[in-house]
């Protein structure tokens, strides 16, 4: 193998690790930041159980729209790297930065009628983060309410999580105008 090549293969480690490390949250996203999957077979782990709960009750299944997938994984990530845990998007100093809503639609656009998410934080897998989910009467409602079409999913994983959760999960639902 040649130097160049090896030197090239070491600069695209390096590019990737960055992209991992150096995440563009600062202030209310625009709605264009691209988000590092950290674990996208468990986005389509939570897609599938989350059909499954509705079939149960004879519901549509929720098909996947990546705008929602990417408010969804902006929201996790930032919650991961920025140390907190809520609907609303705050900086790494605890300054709230914009609404739920706000951040949906930054990536989603207006096209979407109605809207919620889920976020929970500590479980490490699809099931569990599920459970937790189906266990709580206001989540349970969003995954089950018959007027959403559509859903977004973002997991993201943080080892050197200072809040000790390392597991972060989001979900945006919404209904296509």
């Amino acid at each position: 193998m040649s130097v160049k090549k090896i030197i090239f293969g070491l600069f695209c480690l390096l590019a990737i690790n960055f992209e991992l490390q150096a995440q563009p949250f600062k202030g209310c996203p625009k709605g264009n930041e691209t988000i590092s999957v950290t674990n996208e077979s468990f986005e389509q782990q939570v897609l599938a159980l989350v059909n499954k709960e509705r079939a149960k009750r004879k519901l549509k299944p929720l098909q996947l729209d990546p705008n929602l997938t990417a408010s969804a994984r902006y929201h996790a990530a930032d919650m991961a790297i920025d140390a907190y845990f809520s609907h609303d998007t705050y900086d790494k100093n605890g300054q709230r930065q914009c609404g739920t809503f706000e951040r949906i639609v930054k990536f989603a656009g207006k096209y979407f009628g109605a809207m919620a998410e889920n976020i929970s934080a500590g479980d490490s897998s699809p099931a569990g983060v599920m459970q937790s989910w189906m266990g709580s009467a206001g989540h349970k409602a969003n995954i089950l309410n018959k007027n959403y079409t559509h859903i977004g999913i973002g997991y993201f994983y943080n080892a050197n999580d200072k809040e000790q959760y390392y597991h972060y999960w989001a979900q945006s639902f919404g209904k296509k105008k």
